[in-house]
């Protein structure tokens, strides 16, 4: 998994879902181009939303975007990986009909400096 800033590593808090000042800087990020966004917390995670439509997620500090088979080239040529629920031994590993039980994209790191 890829992560645009892994701010609970950076922190020495490895085992936090979603720290607090990554879902408030990704939702701030988000909502300079989509209005309406808002984070609803989930599962250990964060469901990211513009109005009423679910996006993205928040997990570990990454935020992954929804990708379907149009989309999901375009996601993976930036280099973003599927999230894998339990990391990558874990429930997102591929599934029954040997597709990627996952239907998301994680954002590529910003680029240094």
């Amino acid at each position: 998994m890829v992560a645009v800033l892994d701010l609970a590593l950076l922190n020495g808090q490895a085992d936090m879902a979603v720290s607090a000042s990554f879902r408030t800087f990704a939702l701030e990020q988000l909502g300079r181009d989509i209005r309406g966004v808002r984070g609803r917390s989930m599962f250990g995670g964060v469901g990211v939303y513009a109005g009423e439509r679910f996006f993205a997620l928040i997990d570990d500090d990454t935020l992954y975007f929804k990708v379907d088979d149009t989309t999901r080239p375009d996601f993976e040529a930036r280099g973003m990986g599927p999230f894998r629920p339990g990391g990558a031994g874990g429930l997102g590993r591929e599934g029954g009909r040997g597709r990627q039980q996952s239907e998301s994209a994680a954002v590529p790191p910003a680029p240094p400096g």
